[in-house]
């Protein structure tokens, strides 16, 4: 009798806990469908999906069990629950298109039918283009960021010509010119001030790997940008002009051990031949004075000293006077 009652029991499908984190709400892909990056967003698509252990469910291998099928409820979960991760990683005007699509199979093969080869030659030339064109210093970037520029289009690149349409011996050649090709393209739009850099890079053999010659360049822009910032910035610094300007207001500043006048406070001379309180020593001054360049003071002294009167030698009698009277 217990037999009978479990065969007539009603089976509960499992809940799957590769989805029972997951609501058909939430959004899976780190970008939307545009209908123009289907590329990008197939392949963020199909690894969420493939680390919940559903790829079969894009490969065309999950098929409707029929409806009195004890499997078919799990079944319809699943599909309800993938469906809504398709809608929630698209735009709205991509969602309005397939929004009547069922089943989980049928709207990925109606997504690689419309997008998978569409415009495939124009979007190639764009990429070529792009990478063609790309410079550090015209987009503004720094190394890191450039390479990522590079990186991600080298990889969109590499879903439109995959390596597997290459016979296996010839397919080891091509990755090696690939790689090759990378790092010319990388070196190519590097700011100038790495130019030695990437002509070391260039000299050396065998020639580094891209990720070696990225480290390289990445390294020694690191290394400037710490030395820029352990740098007092020109803003926090006075200017030359500043300099120039608070020296020519201050005036001279007497040197340590130099012989000051007491009368006019200047250094080079005593109170007892001061020339603004002995005028009549400057002439006496001129006549002696050492050839050569002196100071624009020396200068005005002498060109004064020019319109002054001679002295009589009774003059200069009576100023030793003076000067020995000084000095008592």
């Amino acid at each position: 009798m217990t037999e009978a009652s479990n065969k007539g029991a009603t089976t509960v499908p499992k809940s799957d806990l590769s989805l029972s984190q997951h609501t058909p709400a939430h959004r899976v892909t780190s970008v939307l469908l545009n209908g123009k990056n289907f590329a990008a967003w197939s392949r963020s698509f199909q690894l969420f999906v493939g680390g919940k252990g559903k790829s079969n469910w894009l490969l065309g291998t999950e098929k409707q069990p029929p409806v009195d099928d004890p499997k078919r409820a799990q079944w319809d979960m699943e599909n309800c629950t993938i469906l809504g991760w398709f809608f929630n990683s698209m735009e709205e005007s991509i969602y309005n298109m397939f929004m009547y699509y069922d089943t989980a199979p049928t709207l990925w093969n109606a997504l690689t039918q419309m997008y998978a080869h569409a415009h495939n030659d124009a979007r190639i030339f764009e990429l070529y283009q792009d990478i063609s064109h790309a410079s550090q210093e015209t987009l503004g970037l720094s190394v890191a960021e450039y390479f990522g520029y590079l990186q991600s289009r080298w990889a969109e690149l590499a879903q439109y010509e995959p390596l597997s349409e290459f016979p296996i011996e010839v397919a080891s050649i091509v990755v090696k010119r690939q790689s090759r090709q990378h790092t010319y393209q990388f070196l190519m739009g590097l700011k100038s001030e790495f130019d030695l850099l990437h002509i070391h890079i260039l000299n050396t053999s065998p020639m580094p790997s891209l990720y070696e010659a990225f480290a390289t360049i990445d390294g020694e822009e690191r290394r400037r940008r710490l030395v820029l910032h352990s740098l007092p910035s020109i803003s926090e610094s006075p200017s030359m002009t500043d300099q120039m300007a608070l020296a020519a207001s201050s005036g001279p500043r007497p040197p340590p051990g130099k012989i000051v006048c007491y009368h006019c406070n200047e250094t080079g001379h005593t109170k007892a031949r001061c020339f603004k309180l002995h005028p009549e020593l400057k002439q006496h001054f001129v006549r002696n004075r050492p050839s050569g360049s002196n100071s624009s003071r020396t200068a005005t002294i002498a060109e004064h000293v020019g319109s002054s009167r001679a002295y009589a030698p009774s003059d200069f009698s009576r100023l030793q006077s003076q000067i020995g009277q000084l000095q008592e």
